[in-house]
């Protein structure tokens, strides 16, 4: 969900029986309703916050400090939502010491969208459950704007691969060479592959 949709959401909108927030079309960009699945404990934590009346008295209390009203707005908010959204997040980068600035990029508020995609993905979900959970229009917004390939994950994942195919280590030419799915030993050629395994003319580029 974005900002706008957070924004204007109101109590009678969640959902605990399903687990969610129903989204009406004029909250939408796209001007389409839904439904946004959250986990259990987080919609509890939610629904709590609002019967209590915390989003309506942070409000009131920072349209007064403003001097701005707030009447006919946001009846029954579900969520506080600030105004400038950076401050309480760059806030809380600098208490969990987590650098704004990274390699791969900025942290920012807009950012926990691909946070999002690219953890769904990790978890399991196929990329049109991922789609649906983002509320993107099409496929190629969740896979190529938002959905990121993670160097730990890239190197976890080869380590994988390895262990998946049996690689072993022998050597040829004094070198130790990872030979997929061959037996060790002294192998001056690819020819003593175990049976069923890739045919060795697949292998020839890796000689020298």
């Amino acid at each position: 969900m974005n900002y706008l949709q957070i924004l204007y959401i109101s109590i009678p909108y969640e959902d605990m029986k399903r687990c969610g927030l129903h989204v009406r079309p004029e909250w939408d960009k796209a001007r389409r309703d839904g439904f946004q699945p959250l986990p259990k404990p987080l919609t509890e934590e939610i629904k709590t916050f609002a019967e209590e009346g915390k989003p309506s008295r942070l409000y009131r209390e920072v349209y007064q400090q403003s001097g701005h009203s707030r009447d006919g707005m946001f009846n029954d908010p579900l969520l506080y939502v600030p105004h400038i959204m950076s401050r309480p997040f760059d806030r809380d980068l600098k208490d969990a010491n987590v650098p704004k600035w990274t390699p791969e990029g900025k942290a920012d508020f807009h950012g926990l969208r691909t946070s999002f995609v690219t953890l769904a993905i990790e978890a399991g979900g196929n990329p049109k459950e991922v789609q649906s959970l983002a509320r993107h229009g099409s496929l190629s917004m969740t896979m190529d704007v938002y959905a990121r390939a993670r160097t730990d994950r890239l190197d976890s994942l080869v380590g994988s691969l390895g262990e998946l195919v049996g690689a072993s280590e022998w050597t040829h030419s004094g070198r130790t060479l990872a030979a997929v799915g061959c037996n060790s030993g002294d192998l001056p050629e690819l020819v003593r592959c175990r049976s069923g395994d890739l045919n060795p003319d697949v292998l020839a580029d890796t000689w020298s």
